[in-house]
């Protein structure tokens, strides 16, 4: 197949989307597709950020015309391809976390004075966004979203049709796999992990609250913040500070040595795609404190971790404070973990991509 990904991104290994989709690129280039990847990073280099989101999608109409069996298009950037017709490419796009959700998510934040909104906001990534975005969907052959939750809303609030839509994942790579987890000695105190920006759509606001409370009553224990700068421990209690440990960049390969002697993986997200963080502590066997927003369809409530509210400190402090005191049940679900990421890997997730490139090429007539 010739097959053309966008993503509205600049194209970045260790860091979501964009990581996600260089993944995929290469997982079919190594099947033997031919593959070509278009994104903000082939813009002239002085445009700005607002000027390359409102120019990509041009350059994708541009680009379409160059005879692919497939476009595989994260949403917002085919908006200005043609309805799908059977002489054309088939149409995909791809959801890395729908910004319809994202955006109700945020002003409920708003609303609770955890964020404020510039008063761009509104043109764009408020307004003419998500415009683009319900088109490119309305466009598409199918629709690719990471959780049962996103296809929901298109279901119910966009009018999508059952049939155009379908729940896929990412994978794990493979270098971020760390060895199967080992019982925890008694005295061995519970070391708490987040990775990623620690923002409010991460759910920074409850869980800086709720990791002041924990850590203050249970001796001995850590929390490690990877992608944090150091000056965000001065946002804690005094009283914690030097028990908190923050690493602010690293390479994805270093996770497992940045997660060694980690037990939980807290992620209290409010709005989330698929958790590229959850799967990779999943893989290095971290039981997961986690909201269904993050967890998607990954994590197995009672068997892998434990879901949470979003925006409610009591209950992460109420959740770590059940793993700390129930270490049989923390291993348990260490290894249960560590047990269901090993069917998150690309490969696997490419293998699937292939098949459902082939369904929506068949019920094109073009097979």
């Amino acid at each position: 197949m010739r097959i053309l990904f966008t993503i509205h991104h600049g194209l970045a290994v260790n860091t979501g989307a964009p990581g996600a989709t260089l993944a995929l690129v290469a997982g079919l280039r190594d099947r033997g597709h031919e593959v070509d990847l278009l994104s903000h990073d082939d813009l002239p280099a002085p445009l700005g950020d607002r000027a390359r989101q409102l120019a990509f999608p041009a350059l994708v109409r541009r680009r379409a015309r160059q005879g692919y069996d497939v476009i595989d298009a994260s949403t917002g950037d085919a908006h200005l391809l043609p309805r799908s017709a059977r002489r054309g490419p088939a149409l995909v796009t791809r959801s890395h976390g729908l910004e319809h959700v994202a955006h109700e998510e945020l002003l409920r934040d708003v609303a609770a004075g955890e964020a404020t909104l510039s008063w761009k906001y509104p043109l764009f990534h408020g307004g003419l966004r998500l415009r683009q975005v319900r088109r490119s969907i309305e466009r598409a052959d199918l629709t690719l979203v990471l959780n049962r939750r996103d296809r929901t809303f298109l279901e119910s609030e966009l009018g999508i049709a059952p049939g155009r839509l379908r729940v896929v994942r990412n994978g794990v790579p493979s270098q971020v796999f760390g060895p199967r987890p080992v019982p925890p000695t008694a005295e061995h105190p519970l070391t708490v992990a987040f990775i990623g920006h620690f923002g409010v759509r991460k759910g920074a606001p409850a869980l800086r609250p709720a990791m002041e409370e924990f850590l203050a009553a249970a001796a001995g224990a850590r929390f490690r913040l990877l992608g944090a700068e150091d000056a965000e421990k001065a946002r804690f209690a005094s009283g914690v500070r030097d028990r908190i440990d923050c690493t602010p960049s690293f390479e994805r390969s270093a996770l497992p040595a940045l997660l060694t002697g980690a037990d939980v993986l807290v992620l209290p997200s409010v709005s989330e795609g698929q958790s590229l963080a959850l799967t990779e502590a999943m893989a290095n066997g971290l039981a997961t404190v986690t909201t269904a927003a993050a967890a998607g369809d990954l994590v197995r409530p009672e068997l892998d971790g434990l879901l949470v509210e979003p925006r409610d400190p009591a209950a992460i402090v109420a959740a770590l404070r059940r793993l700390d005191a129930d270490r049989e049940l923390l291993h348990a679900m260490r290894v249960a973990a560590w047990e269901r990421a090993r069917t998150f890997t690309w490969p696997t997730v490419v293998t699937e991509l292939e098949a459902i490139y082939d369904e929506v090429l068949d019920a094109r007539g073009r097979r």
